[in-house]
């Protein structure tokens, strides 16, 4: 529970920042072998943690012995798996060196609004 909310949390605190693997100077792409075998680590590893998830998505009602229906939830859902998988990934690649930092913005020169097109008094 802990672990869930810090995640929630710390994303609404960083919104939609684009975001890297770092280690040094090097930047761990999508396709690079070190991201590709955490990835599938995490894979694997949540699979295993949860083998039946998907095979029960919604509540079982069971009834109790006066005949009045209960709600039996599954103690996995899909978001639990998810958030294994990524806790994985991530023990993972700092395991390897790597940080999770914000990806820098560009330093190249600007084009002012005039330059593209977008001048109002252009019209």
């Amino acid at each position: 529970m802990r672990w869930t909310l810090l995640l929630v949390v710390s994303s609404l605190l960083l919104g939609c920042t684009p975001m890297e693997w770092r280690r040094g100077g090097e930047v761990a792409s999508m396709d690079s072998d070190e991201y590709r075998n955490c990835r599938t680590h995490a894979y694997l590893e949540a699979n295993r943690r949860m083998p039946l998830f998907g095979s029960f998505p919604y509540p079982f009602i069971g009834v109790d012995r006066s005949g009045r229906p209960f709600l039996i939830n599954p103690p996995w859902s899909h978001s639990d798996r998810a958030m294994q998988e990524h806790w994985t990934l991530m023990q993972c690649m700092v395991s390897k060196g790597f940080d999770l930092v914000p990806i820098a913005p560009a330093s190249g020169p600007t084009v002012a609004p005039e330059k593209r097109g977008l001048d109002p008094g252009s019209q």
